[in-house]
């Protein structure tokens, strides 16, 4: 196997898992139902349709976040409420919406 005897404690650590706090409902987010990750940018749905964008770009509105080129902590998306999936690729991230987000309630006789 490989060692990791070259590398700091710091670098080592990062490849521990570790709790993405952004994404907690008190910070607006949720369960994850959708991931999409790329070499330089990922992205998050939560089940309550909310999106989170982290990374770069050679823009300068990094994954919805104006005037941003790099993203380095996972972010609310403004204005995205109705996210249902998403996929990310090198130069482009798309986003699905539902036409009705969370589902409209049956009522009966319908």
């Amino acid at each position: 196997g490989r060692s990791n005897n070259n590398k700091s404690p710091k670098q080592q650590q990062r490849r521990n898992p570790q709790l993405v706090t952004g994404l907690l409902p008190e910070n607006g987010g949720g369960f994850a139902v959708a991931i999409a990750a790329s070499d330089q940018r990922t992205a998050v749905v939560c089940d309550n349709g909310t999106l989170f964008t982290w990374g770069t770009t050679d823009g300068k509105n990094v994954l919805g976040h104006e005037g941003v080129r790099w993203q380095h902590l996972p972010r609310q998306v403004p204005e995205v409420y109705r996210a249902v999936n998403v996929a990310v690729a090198k130069e482009h991230t798309v986003l699905l919406i539902g036409a009705s987000f969370p589902p409209i309630p049956k009522t009966e006789g319908t």
